[in-house]
Order: structure tokens, then C-alpha cells, then sequence
């Protein structure tokens, strides 16, 4: 569980909830008390958003039994989802699979390469600009202690907005081909075209 008091990210949300800092508060608080209670789902919230750089993870699964499963016979191996998983975003090309509960079941043997979005508890690992995410998400998390419900739209607007920022910043994090399918990808836009 996050330190709420020393938390940037709660810092944060506090201020576009415009409350007073966090540190000033009782751990008790109620409003303290729900930031703890919502930050794993704000930061797992928007960390599911967006394949981020920072956060992926390329992994190959061994297999594990079957063990609580019903038989497939057309997805036959299985393999343990990793405990860090917030969301999959690709399983190995040609590979037939599905997630039933915290197993991946496919019709290849391991090992079973994936890439996926982890979840990261140090805040100090996470980017400014997705820490402004995360703080809105959880701000959104906690609008019930908003007195208006135009504060609660500008709000939602304002994660738009960071969302798309945080994006950009995190765009250029690979050379320009296309992971799933591993051809080349040409991510030029019209003013480089302009300038070729």
C-alpha cells in the first residue's frame, strides 16, 4: 500500500480536488482513508490504458499443469498469467490462446512469449507526465467529495488531455516496425514528409 502522505501522486490528486495537502490530514481522515483505498485502482486503471513504455514487459511462460481447468482439447497447454500482469497486450504470432482466470491456455507447447503492461508500485519509476494519469484517475476516484458536478467534467476533461500528453511523450520508444507483425512501419508524419 502506498505511504499517502509522502505520495506525489496523492499530492496530486488532492490539489485538482482542490483540498488541502494530503500531509495535513489524520490517517484517518475519511479523505486520506479513501485515497488509500482507491490508489492500486487508479494507478492499475491507467496503466491499462496505454501499452507504456516503462511498464512493458516481454516474457516467455514455461508451462504448468492444468491443475482446476476443464480439458481443451484445442488449447491444450497451459501457463500461469504473471502476478505483476495489468493487462496482456500480445501473445506470440500464430498462437491460439485464451486467459481463463490466471492461466493462459494455448495450442502451442512453452515456452509462450508475451508482452504485457506490469504493475509498478515506485513512483519514482513512473514518468511525470503519466504521474498526472494516475493523480486524475484517482481525483475522478474520489469525486464524491466534490461539491459540483462542473468540477467533476473538468476533471474527466483534464485526463483527456493528460492521457494524450503522456502518450506522445512515451511514443517514440521503439525503432519503427510493427512488434506484433515484425514488419517495418514508417511512423513518418506530413512535415518530415515535407521535408524529405
Amino acid at each position: 500500500m502506498v505511504a499517502i502522505a509522502t505520495s506525489t501522486i496523492v499530492s496530486q490528486a488532492f490539489r485538482h480536488l482542490e483540498h488541502p495537502p494530503v500531509a495535513g490530514l489524520a490517517e484517518t481522515h475519511p479523505l486520506a482513508v479513501a485515497a488509500a483505498e482507491q490508489y492500486d485502482a487508479a494507478l492499475d486503471l491507467a496503466l491499462s490504458m496505454y501499452d507504456w513504455s516503462f511498464a512493458r514487459v516481454l516474457a516467455a511462460l514455461p508451462e504448468v499443469g492444468a491443475q482446476g481447468l476443464a480439458p481443451d482439447t484445442a488449447l491444450p497447454f497451459a501457463f500461469a498469467v504473471p502476478g505483476d500482469l495489468v493487462r496482456l497486450h500480445h501473445v506470440k504470432a500464430g498462437v491460439a490462446w485464451r486467459r481463463d482466470g490466471e492461466k493462459l491456455r494455448a495450442d502451442a507447447a512453452g515456452p509462450l512469449e508475451i508482452r504485457y503492461t506490469a504493475r509498478l508500485s515506485n513512483e519514482a519509476q513512473l514518468p511525470v507526465s503519466f504521474r498526472d494519469v494516475v493523480s486524475l484517475q484517482l481525483a475522478i476516484r474520489l469525486q464524491v467529495h466534490l461539491p459540483t458536478r462542473t468540477k467533476r467534467v473538468d476533471l474527466r476533461e483534464q485526463l483527456e488531455v493528460a492521457f494524450t500528453l503522456a502518450q506522445e511523450v512515451d511514443k517514440i520508444s521503439a525503432s519503427s516496425h510493427d512488434f506484433s507483425t515484425g514488419e517495418a512501419v514508417d511512423h513518418r508524419d506530413w512535415a518530415e514528409e515535407a521535408q524529405s
